[in-house]
């Protein structure tokens, strides 16, 4: 999949996984899960691009996966 900043803004949310897979939290959109983990948009599409699967991200010195689905 492509992404492009504009269209994951709109169209994807996230998913929110421990290192155990065992789900953690569900984001609706981008701007949720800015007030969780403060990373610029632009910054984690390239990573996503970059992955195709999931990304790697830590929340209070925690370790994540994040998944990304759009509608």
């Amino acid at each position: 999949m492509t992404y492009s900043s504009k269209e994951f803004r709109k169209r994807n949310y996230f998913t929110l996984y421990d290192e155990n897979d065992n789900l953690i939290c569900y984001f609706n959109n981008y701007d949720e899960l800015k007030k969780t983990y403060k990373r610029a948009l632009r910054n984690i599409v390239i990573e996503f691009k970059k992955t195709k699967d999931f990304i790697k991200i830590t929340i209070n010195q925690k370790e994540y996966k994040l998944y990304t689905f759009c509608d």
